[in-house]
């Protein structure tokens, strides 16, 4: 979550979701729900903004 509330989700450099949480949580952990939805995730990598 970006210091303005804002995640988003990009694959080959083009933005496929996002959403700006008016309250982010501060702290935590994140996961991927996969149960059932036939989703593979590979090369993944995450971020830290500029």
């Amino acid at each position: 979550m970006g210091a303005d509330g804002e995640a988003s989700f990009a694959c080959d450099d083009r933005i496929l979701f996002r959403f700006r949480d008016p309250e982010p949580l501060r702290a935590g952990w994140f996961a991927f729900r996969t149960v059932r939805s036939r989703l593979e995730f590979a090369d993944f990598t995450v971020h830290a903004e500029d």
